[in-house]
């Protein structure tokens, strides 16, 4: 594909070193963050949408998109995402250990109650 747009070439140049590179992509909603795509260019993102701008914009963005998704992710494996599992985990536990206080504490007010009452109870 050879555009003929002067600003697709710049985008294609643009796509070209990032798949060359490996440069990661940022995403939104599960596609490539148009304003980032076109930001590299000097362009809006308006250029992608239909009617905008020449449909070859598109097709490139779209090129891109299809590379990034082959790839493999690398997401579920960063410090952020091992951070918020352990913080989650940490979570659990403490819901955990809540739980167990409030069961000992009704405990005891239950029977602290029998102690007021100044009752008998036999099991």
């Amino acid at each position: 594909m050879k555009p003929e747009l002067e600003s697709a070439k710049r985008l294609r140049q643009v796509a070209l070193e990032i798949i060359e590179s490996g440069k990661s992509v940022p995403m939104r909603a599960g596609k490539i963050n148009l304003a980032w795509l076109a930001g590299t260019v000097g362009l809006t993102r308006q250029v992608f949408y239909e009617g905008r701008g020449g449909h070859e914009l598109h097709q490139i963005a779209e090129l891109l998109l299809e590379h990034v998704r082959s790839q493999p992710s690398t997401k579920a494996h960063s410090q952020y995402d091992k951070s918020l599992a352990s913080l989650r985990t940490e979570i659990q536990l403490l819901r955990t250990q809540l739980r167990d206080a409030e069961r000992g504490l009704q405990r005891a007010a239950f029977r602290e109650e029998i102690i007021r009452s100044g009752k008998i109870l036999t099991f």
